[in-house]
C-alpha cells in the first residue's frame, strides 16, 4: 500500500508462463537447450588442440583437481583423457537437468 489507500499493482504470474510459453518467459526447445549445454563444454577436438598448461589449469580450476593429481599425470595423453572425461560429465549432467526440466514442464 502506498499512502492514501493507493495500491501498486504487481505483475501476476500465470500458469501459461511456465507451461505453454505464454507471457514474457522464454522457454527453450530441446535443440536450443542442447546446443547451449554443448557450448559450455569443450569437445574432444578442442581438448586435443590445447597446450598442456591450459589443460592442467582447466582441470584444477574448473574441475577441482589438486596439484598432486595433476602432477601425477605425466603424459599429455593422460591429461587429455582426464579433461575430456570431466567435460563429458559436465555435458551429461546439463543434458539430464534439461530433460528433467522438460519432463516437469510436460507434466504441468
Amino acid at each position: 500500500l502506498l499512502g492514501h489507500g493507493s495500491i501498486l499493482s504487481a505483475h501476476a504470474w500465470e500458469w501459461s508462463d511456465f507451461v505453454g510459453g505464454g507471457g514474457g518467459s522464454s522457454l527453450l526447445t530441446l535443440d536450443e537447450a542442447a546446443s547451449a549445454a554443448m557450448a559450455e563444454t569443450l569437445s574432444m577436438d578442442e581438448v586435443v588442440k590445447m597446450r598442456v598448461r591450459d589443460i592442467k589449469w582447466r582441470l584444477s580450476r574448473q574441475h577441482g583437481y589438486s596439484a598432486d593429481e595433476v602432477g601425477r599425470m605425466l603424459d599429455k595423453k593422460e591429461l587429455i583423457e582426464a579433461l575430456a572425461y570431466e567435460e563429458e560429465k559436465v555435458r551429461l549432467k546439463g543434458m539430464e537437468q534439461l530433460q528433467r526440466t522438460l519432463v516437469r514442464r510436460g507434466i504441468l
